[in-house]
């Protein structure tokens, strides 16, 4: 249940129209499942069709590069001796 009212309420969430998109991407290891699957095609409007064709890592270290230039510079490391 909390899977259907998850992909029912993340048009609203993102602020977009589903007849917006050009493309629904399923990455990760759930996405995998024929039922997760039959269920995400539920919720699209007919002609829309969910893209399976890309490799989760790859997608993973993508959106980690992209989070990485958005964080704040670091402060410069500190080293401690305990000598």
């Amino acid at each position: 249940m909390k899977m259907r009212s998850g992909l029912a309420s993340w048009p609203h969430d993102a602020s977009v129209e589903v007849n917006d998109l050009d493309e629904v991407v399923l990455v990760g290891g759930s996405t995998r499942i024929p039922a997760v699957v039959e269920l995400a095609k539920s919720f699209l409007p007919v002609g829309k069709t969910l893209n399976q064709s890309v490799n989760p890592d790859e997608v993973m270290l993508h959106l980690l590069c992209s989070a990485i230039t958005w964080l704040p510079p670091a402060d410069p490391p500190r080293y401690v001796s305990r000598c």
